[in-house]
């Protein structure tokens, strides 16, 4: 863990994978590493039956040889019991009773990463985040760790500018598809739910 310089959020991860560029994230930033909660986010994506499943597959494939996950069960006593801390006391969170494995959690993985990185002496993550790291209690009690934002990176990864205004399109195009057919599906679970509820208000008639 002493090597790791920053923890990569999943919203990077998967521009990184959409644009194919995982090979040159860890050419241009050396000792990026994940937190488990982050890992938990990625993984999601294994049910996918598309082309998105990647997201999950190359982050499995790529694991131990180019990044390691930060897991809270390997932390040392003292870590733990600072990071429980810390989580309860700025975002509510009892590390004890989450469960980010099959219900997405807001933030989670941005919480997470912030308080791992302030605790293990990680100067940066990795994230386009703005919304959750431009909170004003999060700039002020946690100024020394600086967030490295998607243009910054992509910027170091393809400084061409046409190329790189290119990709950026083409990635977005594909999130467009990605959140379309989140919410069809999501649309569709909730549909299921409705006729099992009236399939079984009749059924008890």
């Amino acid at each position: 863990m002493n090597n790791t310089q920053y923890i990569c959020d999943t919203n990077i991860w998967v521009k990184i994978c959409l644009g194919k560029l995982i090979n040159n994230l860890f050419e241009k930033y050396p000792g990026t590493s994940f937190v488990d909660f982050v890992e938990n986010e990625i993984v999601k994506w294994n049910s996918s039956d598309d082309k998105f499943q990647n997201i999950a597959t190359e982050f499995s494939a790529f694991k131990s040889e180019k990044f390691h996950v930060i897991y809270f069960k390997d932390l040392d006593e003292i870590t733990k019991s600072l990071i429980k801390r810390d989580l309860k006391e700025y975002f509510g969170v009892n590390i004890d009773l989450v469960d980010n494995k099959h219900k997405k959690i807001e933030n989670l993985g941005e919480q997470a990463s912030l308080i791992y990185a302030y605790h293990l002496d990680i100067p940066y993550i990795q994230s386009e985040d703005n919304n959750f790291f431009d909170q004003s209690f999060i700039s002020e009690k946690f100024e020394d760790i600086k967030i490295i934002s998607w243009s910054h990176i992509i910027s170091r990864i393809i400084p061409d500018d046409m190329k790189r205004i290119k990709l950026n399109r083409a990635i977005e195009e594909q999130q467009e598809v990605m959140n379309k057919r989140k919410i069809k599906f999501k649309e569709g679970q909730e549909m299921e739910v409705k006729l099992a509820q009236l399939q079984k208000r009749y059924s008890n008639r």
